[in-house]
């Protein structure tokens, strides 16, 4: 898994920061195998705070699978319901990439947190494995001197 930070706003007026701040980033999950197929990969976003939201773009140039076939998209995230990304591969190897956008509700005031969880069930023969790759995102305030 990999996350790249594009950019931090300010205020932005625009969807979907309604003039709150936030962090946009990509998440790009792949897997591979030598051998069994793949049966289903979720990228899961789970806020550990309540004054965050997530929003995964369903923007065709920002979502892009290779290997995989969209089954289910939640892209509203909230602390009460997690958004998430679940494709079934159609080969051994499979990706998915797309664009977050992390918002903060709050006025500055705490630091935010999410777990990102990428899922990937496999299957060889009678062997089935899950693999669950957990990673904690963390935001936290500056008090200027930092």
């Amino acid at each position: 898994m990999r996350i790249k930070i594009y950019s931090y706003a300010e205020g932005r007026v625009s969807a979907p920061y309604d003039g709150n701040d936030g962090l946009v980033f990509q998440i790009h999950a792949n897997a591979s195998f030598a051998h069994g197929n793949i049966n289903s990969i979720l990228i899961n976003f789970h806020l550990l705070d309540g004054n965050a939201s997530i929003f995964i773009s369903e923007e065709r140039w920002s979502l892009e699978l290779k290997n995989a076939t969209m089954v289910a998209m939640r892209y509203l995230g909230t602390s009460k319901e997690d958004a998430y990304i679940e494709a079934k591969p159609s080969n051994l190897s499979c990706s998915i990439k797309d664009q977050i956008f992390w918002v903060f509700l709050d006025e500055n005031s705490e630091n935010h947190q999410m777990q990102v969880t990428v899922k990937v069930v496999h299957q060889n023969g009678t062997t089935r494995k899950i693999i669950t790759v957990p990673i904690t995102l963390e935001m936290h305030l500056s008090t200027g001197g930092d």
